[in-house]
Formats: structure tokens, C-alpha cells, sequence
């Protein structure tokens, strides 16, 4: 270990500190919290943005509340930065933030479901075609007998 540290001043300039590949999640985050940095948090967005859009597509299977859950995720993750324990990794309690996002989102699309109005009436024209049509058979004209 002790001759990692001491070899680190031998590597060439692009394995410097502040090269932006090669610095953790947990890195940028922790100073992201200690300067509230930006850039830091964009790094960090743009690292997992495909990522956890893919994660939550496959969980909802709508492209729309994929996107939707994806930014709440990097929203919630900003807000709630505070409840974040140092020394775990980031990538786990990011994936908890949007799993919790699509089970949210879910919730509140089969609370209000929306159906567009145009399929409504369809529906509509075609149950009350189908009515009147078992109707008219079953109905005896008038004058004649009942069995």
C-alpha cells in the first residue's frame, strides 16, 4: 500500500487527481457536499444518466415515466443529499432513490389514470351500437304473443 501512495507522484499527468475519469462517485460527491459544487453533481448526473434511464425504463416500460422518474431520481438525490452516509458507496443509494421514483410514479399513474377522449368515444359508440343491436333481436314486434 505504502509504495502505491509514494508511486503516485511518478504517474504521468493524465492519472493526476484532477482528471475527471478517474475520480470516484464517492469523490465527487463527497466534495460536491463540502463546496456544493455544480460541476461536480453534473459530472455525477451525466455519469449515470443513461444508466438509471435504462434501469427505470425496464421497471415502468414507458419512455415517458422513465424520463420523468430519471429526473426526479437526480432531483430527490440533490434534496436529500444530507441523508447520504459517508463511507458507503453512492451508486446503491442512487438506485434506491429511483426504484422508490418509478414505485412513486406508478402509484400516482394508476391513481389517475388518464384515456384519451377520442378512444372514449369509440367505446362509447360501440357499446351503445352492440346494445341496441341485442335489443332490436330479442324484442317481439308489438301485437304479437308472448311465450
Amino acid at each position: 500500500m505504502v509504495n502505491r501512495i509514494q508511486n503516485l507522484d511518478r504517474l504521468p499527468e493524465t492519472f493526476n487527481a484532477d482528471n475527471k475519469l478517474f475520480q470516484s462517485d464517492e469523490f465527487l460527491w463527497s466534495r460536491y457536499l463540502a463546496t456544493n459544487d455544480r460541476r461536480l453533481f453534473a459530472q455525477l448526473v451525466h455519469r449515470y444518466e443513461g444508466e438509471i434511464f435504462r434501469y427505470l425504463f425496464r421497471l415502468l416500460g414507458n419512455t415517458q415515466w422513465a424520463e420523468d422518474a430519471r429526473q426526479g431520481t437526480f432531483l430527490k438525490m440533490h434534496l436529500k443529499k444530507n441523508q447520504f452516509h459517508p463511507g458507503r458507496t453512492l451508486k446503491p443509494w442512487l438506485y434506491a432513490i429511483a426504484t422508490h421514483e418509478a414505485i412513486d410514479l406508478q402509484r400516482k399513474n394508476n391513481r389517475h389514470r388518464m384515456q384519451s377522449l377520442d378512444q372514449s368515444q369509440t367505446k362509447d359508440k360501440q357499446d351503445s351500437h352492440n346494445l341496441l343491436h341485442h335489443l332490436e333481436s330479442s324484442v317481439s314486434p308489438p301485437g304479437q304473443s308472448l311465450e
